[in-house]
């Protein structure tokens, strides 16, 4: 335990409200120095896959720190500036770190998400493409369909229906 709050100490440079906070929804941490390589916090989550830092990117922190805030928030209006935030960096470094850690923009991931958040939605529920719009915080059941049909190729309906399972009743 002394090596993961060592570790978080010198990530947050003592900030230890935001490390208890990241450490609440994670794993534990250690440090690695590998030749020829920079120094990274590598950590291991209890649930998923293994993250590690980017040169350039956001630390393994604040990954989980952010991705954990959008999943938390896909229905309601989420913001760089509340990203970057909690990331505790500026605006322009944040959207810079995030890109290279994600390999798109904040905008498009939390697009991304939402799309698949509606797409898990439509695959389990009846409610309505407008319902479901509004719950994965669109504006309204056109911009779902602009949206969905960007990332996915097909319309929201259309995609529903190829996956219809019959339901007994």
């Amino acid at each position: 335990m002394p090596e993961v709050l060592e570790a978080f100490e010198s990530e947050l440079d003592g900030d230890w409200k935001s490390a208890h906070e990241c450490h609440r929804h994670g794993g534990a941490v250690r440090r690695t120095d590998n030749p020829g390589q920079s120094s990274n916090v590598v950590l291991s989550p209890q649930r998923g896959p293994r993250t590690l830092s980017v040169r350039g990117g956001l630390a393994p922190w604040q990954i989980r720190c952010v991705t954990s805030h959008i999943e938390a928030n896909l229905h309601a209006k989420i913001t760089i500036e509340d990203l970057a935030r909690l990331a505790r960096i500026s605006l322009f470094h944040f959207a810079h770190a995030f890109k290279r850690s994600f390999g798109q923009s904040p905008h498009r991931y939390v697009l991304r998400r939402r799309t698949e958040h509606a797409q898990g939605l439509m695959l389990a529920s009846d409610a309505s493409l407008g319902q479901i719009a509004l719950e994965c915080g669109l504006a309204d059941q056109s911009h779902f369909t602009r949206l969905f049909h960007r990332f996915v190729g097909e319309s929201p309906g259309a995609w529903r229906r190829a996956r219809a399972v019959s339901r007994p009743d």
